[in-house]
């Protein structure tokens, strides 16, 4: 069974994780460290956790996809303006 719920505090380590696995190295993106999530996605001004989804199975966490928004002005999200920005998933049998 798949659990899924939105980002909170203390899931930096297993997000990281799945990054540095199933991400890093695509299109020259560095691995990450939690500080580096820490300060570069959630430190963000617009930055919401409702819009970071986690998908667990058996307690680990298997998938993510984070539901970002444009903003015209540089300053301000359209909440119009949707769009899933980045999805990671790994193989779960």
């Amino acid at each position: 069974m798949i659990d899924v719920r939105s980002y909170r505090s203390g899931d930096e380590a297993a997000l990281v994780a799945l990054w540095n696995r199933q991400v890093a190295g695509c299109y020259a993106t560095p691995p990450l460290t939690p500080e580096a999530f820490r300060t570069e996605v959630v430190g963000k001004r617009h930055f919401d956790p409702a819009g970071l989804h986690l998908a667990f199975r058996q307690g680990r966490l298997v998938a993510w996809a984070h539901a970002g928004f444009r903003a015209s002005d540089g300053e301000t999200p359209d909440l119009r303006l949707g769009a899933v920005s980045m999805l990671a998933a790994e193989e779960t049998e």
